[in-house]
């Protein structure tokens, strides 16, 4: 128990109580009591009291969150307890941004680099030597995200030098000097035709922004001499070899030796590693070529005309005219200037006089049988005269007088043949030679032959009908002819009658009968005999008047078989046409055509003018009725249905579930089917295209739709992506029904969804979608925005795939603008317009004032508002 020594004591106790009582009222911290909900500044209280929203009770718990853009500091979580909160209240700050790393790059910071930065700080890249910044200089971190993306440090392009009479070559492609090069990228010199680089080496690298090397030059390219065979070659006075180079626009000289002369230009200027002209020769001198009276001078097988330079080591060929002969060398040939030898001449050809075979050659006064031995070589004299004699007994042929011109004679040498006879007219007849042919001539040893005309012969007394010319002489006199006796012969079957007299022949030795010139015969037939000939004859002049009559056994008449053929035997004929008889003996084959049958003999013989029966008849054949599979015949009046007859029809049916192929009625026509016997068969189905689907029968893909497909045939539908089967995906063709409804393909659509501030817009065709309609399958759409309003995000296409969208499509969201900003009027802003999310303002001085500021731009933030530090300020300085 406490003891109060006092008043003053007591009332102090009554004092410090009451104070304590008032704290808790003030606090609200009775026991038992509740708390006020607090407010949290840039951050969400979540607590649900629909009585009180404000009052939160006893061991009630608060969640508590941040607004974007600001991270909580404290719990997230608080509890009410007695009226007091068991920790204290957090608090909602700015997010701080990440620590940014740039390799090869500086950052500079008013905060430590180690700790992430805080919001509304800036910071400042720089770049190490050689390397160069790729974005923005200046970061500004705005609530946890820096204003744009994170630079970085490249290596330094290199800039080419300008090369004269050059190409500079990146990566196989020529570049100007302009060209930025990347780092450790290579570049080529390349000169000009011409010119040549004036270092060993024409690559360089680039590295951090400067070149390995120097920069080489284009120099113009020396010329290097060529070797002069027989000659020399002078450069400033000395001689020089093949590997002396002549500096450009220098000259060198070229000399020749003795007994060789200069073929091209002497002096020759080097222009960038060309010479002026093609180098010069040294070739041995010319020879002068001669003309030869009646000759040719050939060269290279053209004639000169004209005296002309013929090369060293060169030949030329004379030949001469015809009638001339070459006295001295055809060939002569140059060596240095001079000839091998001296120009031949041509002079007129002799001629060789020939032997002539029984006759004599007379030259100046003498004569010459065997003219080879007499003459010297047998040759004679250009201009000078011969003439030819033939002996006794022969007759010269050809010129008697020849003159020898240019080695040929005038004319052909003759000769001497033996003499010829001429023929004699014959009366009645014609003089031959042994082919045939008539003859007016004969020459020696020739035989002729006396032909008598027609009806005439020789006389008994001059029997000689060939006669022979020997040199000029006939062997006999020339015949006559006189008029000629016909031959007749017995008749077999027959008799000959001459002078009203029937001629016995003897049968033992049957000789002719002659009959003279324009007398007659007549000839008769015994019984069963005839003759088509005329029975009376004439003998005119050796021949008879007409053929001599012969007696033959009489013929057949024929007759037509309707529908049949007839053969003759011996002959193996088809008688078609009967406008002649039958000859005796004869026998002919009757058989029927195609559909007929015989009705009589086969086989008939001619008998002197009789056959030895009675021709038969072809009638037409019935049709054998065969049996159709799955079918049924019928045949109209008849009894029977084995056999159709000629002319008739027989009808065909099928059973149920079968089609006819073929005619459904065939005609009987002469015991053949005028078509073939059709057949049942099962009914085919059809297949018709269905939309979206690929349709397989028996394996095999359909190509051609709207056709039929055989019984027991199983068709498989497969339907594209997008598209789903209808019905049973695999069906048979039974009887021309397949087994189950044939099965369809149903489209896959998809709904166009609702997008505001925005429209869709088809990607294939660039047409406009309504929200809420139905879009085909494999069908892609994008976003286009409403005026004012941009993609929330890149953008993105969408595709209708199997009913559903491939992506879901981004919403369109209301431009934010940034103001324009206030500033000293030293400083001069320039503005990106329009001033929407990512614009940049740049700042810069009047007048010469100097910028007071790191800040040298400001970026327009998503919000509308302006990421920067400070507002910068120019100063005139001191």
């Amino acid at each position: 128990m406490v003891k109060f020594q006092g008043k003053m004591d007591l009332y102090f106790c009554i004092f410090l109580i009451l104070a304590f009582v008032e704290k808790l009222f003030v606090e609200g911290a009775i026991i038992g009591g509740n708390c006020t909900l607090p407010d949290i500044q840039n951050g969400l209280v979540v607590h649900f009291n629909p009585d009180e929203p404000k009052i939160v009770r006893h061991n009630e718990i608060v969640d508590v969150s941040c607004n974007k853009g600001y991270s909580l500091d404290g719990s997230p979580e608080i509890i009410c307890r007695n009226g007091l909160w068991t920790t204290d209240l957090p608090v909602c700050q700015p997010k701080k941004c990440s620590v940014v790393s740039i390799p090869n790059g500086i950052i500079t910071s008013n905060s430590s680099s180690t700790e992430p930065i805080s919001h509304k700080t800036y910071i400042y890249i720089n770049c190490s030597q050689g390397f160069v910044l790729d974005g923005i200089s200046s970061l500004f971190c705005n609530f946890g995200k820096w204003s744009s993306e994170i630079p970085s440090c490249i290596p330094m392009h290199c800039q080419p030098d300008d090369v004269d009479n050059g190409i500079l070559i990146h990566e196989g492609i020529v570049v100007q000097s302009s060209k930025k090069i990347p780092h450790e990228d290579t570049i080529m010199v390349s000169c000009l035709n011409g010119y040549t680089v004036s270092r060993d080496f024409s690559h360089l690298t680039c590295q951090f922004g400067k070149w390995s090397h120097s920069f080489p030059s284009c120099e113009p390219e020396p010329c290097v001499p060529y070797k002069v065979p027989n000659g020399r070659v002078l450069y400033s006075g000395q001689d020089i070899s093949a590997e002396t180079k002549v500096h450009d626009s220098h000259t060198a000289t070229v000399i020749c030796g003795s007994d060789y002369i200069l073929h091209g230009e002497s002096a020759l200027t080097c222009s960038k590693g060309v010479w002026s002209d093609e180098f010069p020769t040294c070739l041995p001198k010319f020879c002068s070529s001669q003309l030869v009276a009646q000759g040719e001078v050939l060269y290279f097988g053209k004639e000169l005309q004209k005296e002309t330079n013929i090369e060293h080591r060169s030949s030329v060929y004379i030949t001469c005219k015809p009638g001339y002969v070459n006295i001295g060398s055809t060939k002569v040939t140059c060596s240095y200037g001079h000839w091998s030898q001296n120009f031949p001449t041509c002079v007129p050809r002799s001629c060789h006089a020939q032997t002539v075979l029984h006759g004599m050659v007379k030259y100046l006064e003498q004569k010459l049988i065997n003219v080879c031995s007499t003459l010297s070589d047998g040759l004679v004299s250009h201009s000078h005269v011969i003439s030819v004699e033939c002996l006794e007994g022969f007759k010269l042929q050809g010129s008697d007088i020849l003159t020898c011109k240019f080695g040929n004679w005038s004319d052909n040498f003759p000769e001497c043949h033996p003499a010829s006879c001429d023929t004699e007219a014959v009366e009645n007849g014609e003089v031959v030679d042994e082919e045939g042919n008539e003859i007016t001539t004969a020459v020696h040893s020739q035989q002729v032959l006396i032909l008598c005309n027609n009806g005439y012969r020789l006389p008994r007394e001059n029997a000689a009908s060939m006669i022979k010319c020997y040199y000029g002489e006939w062997t006999y006199p020339f015949p006559s002819c006189v008029p000629a006796n016909c031959s007749a012969n017995a008749v077999l079957n027959g008799q000959v009658s001459y002078n009203d007299s029937v001629v016995d022949f003897n049968m033992l030795d049957p000789k002719p009968l002659q009959v003279p010139h324009k007398q007659y015969v007549e000839i008769s037939c015994m019984k069963g005999f005839s003759t088509t000939d005329r029975a009376k004859v004439m003998c005119v002049s050796g021949k008879w008047s007409q053929r001599f009559p012969t007696c033959y056994p009489q013929s057949c008449n024929a007759y037509t078989v309707e529908n049949g053929i007839t053969q003759i035997v011996e002959q193996n004929a088809v008688l078609t046409e009967w406008s002649h008889p039958v000859l005796h003996g004869l026998s002919v084959n009757i058989s029927c055509k195609v559909g007929h049958e015989l009705s009589g003999p086969s086989n008939l013989k001619c008998l002197y003018g009789n056959w030895t029966g009675d021709f038969p008849e072809c009638t037409p054949k019935s049709c054998l009725v065969e049996k159709v599979k799955n079918g049924k015949e019928r045949y109209i009046n008849e009894k029977t249905t084995s056999f159709v007859k000629h002319d008739m029809f027989l009808h065909i049916s099928c059973d149920d579930g079968y089609q006819l192929i073929g005619s459904s009625k065939i005609k009987c026509s002469g015991g053949f089917w005028c078509s073939a016997l059709p057949s049942c068969e099962p009914k085919q189905c059809q297949v018709k295209e269905v939309p979206g689907c690929n349709i397989q029968v028996n394996g095999k893909q359909l190509v051609v739709y709207d056709r039929p497909v055989e019984h027991l045939s199983i068709a498989v539908i497969k339907c594209h992506r997008g598209f789903v089967v209808n019905g049973i995906p695999k069906v048979q063709c039974l009887f021309g029904k397949w087994s189950s409804e044939f099965p369809t393909c149903k489209e896959l659509v998809c709904e166009a969804p609702t997008i505001m501030n925005g429209k869709l817009k088809d990607v294939s065709t660039g047409k406009f979608v309504n929200a809420g309609d139905t879009v085909a399958a494999n069908v892609s759409l994008t976003v286009e925005c409403d005026r004012d309003h941009s993609l929330k995000g890149p953008p993105i296409v969408a595709k209708c795939d199997m009913a559903k969208w491939t992506n879901e499509l981004q919403s369109c969201e209301k431009n934010t603008y940034c103001r324009e900003l206030k500033v000293d009027k030293e400083v001069q802003v320039n503005y990106n317009y329009p001033l929407s999310e990512g614009s940049v303002a740049k700042f810069t001085c009047k007048n010469d004032f100097c910028f007071k500021s790191n800040d040298e731009k400001a970026i327009c933030g998503k919000n509308g508002q302006w990421i920067i530090g400070n507002i910068p300020t120019c100063d005139c300085g001191s």
